[in-house]
């Protein structure tokens, strides 16, 4: 059972099914590939601005600017006798954005929600930020820590 696929686009309109195997790591829940429960974070831009009242009242005025961040947080492990751990690495080497897709490269299936799965497009992309790894020597795993971030526009 395929648990996630994270990839990676070279031109506008392609997705996971359409990115040949070398672009794409194929999560399972078979012990060899795992990915974790994915998270989305997002930040709504509100300022607050203090505006001292007569006699001792209190107000706090609040002000909307729009998206201040998002990002999607995600985790997993590969067993190091499957290939695909060199994949990790190489992900997070690659250009990150491109003219075809100038807010990032990288999308994510995740068959579990769809609402959280993510198509690199013209006017929306990821790119891979803070990386870390560890190699559990126990386990024979390359255990890893992405954080997606997004760039573009975020529409509904």
């Amino acid at each position: 059972m395929v648990n996630a696929t994270l990839w990676y686009a070279t031109t506008n309109g392609q997705t996971h099914n359409s990115v040949p195997n070398a672009q794409k790591i194929i999560f399972n829940s078979s012990g060899e590939k795992y990915f974790a429960p994915i998270d989305h974070d997002y930040f709504n831009n509100i300022k607050q601005i203090p505006n001292p009242q007569n006699l001792g009242v209190r107000q706090i005025n609040v002000t909307e600017n729009g998206l201040k961040d998002a990002n999607y947080p995600i985790a997993g492990f590969i067993k190091i006798s499957d290939l695909d751990h060199e994949k990790l690495v190489d992900f997070m080497q690659i250009e990150q954005i491109t003219t075809n897709l100038p807010f990032g490269r990288f999308g994510i299936d995740y068959p579990n929600l769809p609402k959280l799965s993510f198509v690199p497009t013209l006017t929306k992309g990821l790119a891979i930020g803070p990386v870390h790894f560890h190699h559990n020597s126990t386990n024979k795993s390359l255990e890893f820590t992405y954080t997606m971030l997004f760039g573009g526009l975020y529409a509904q």
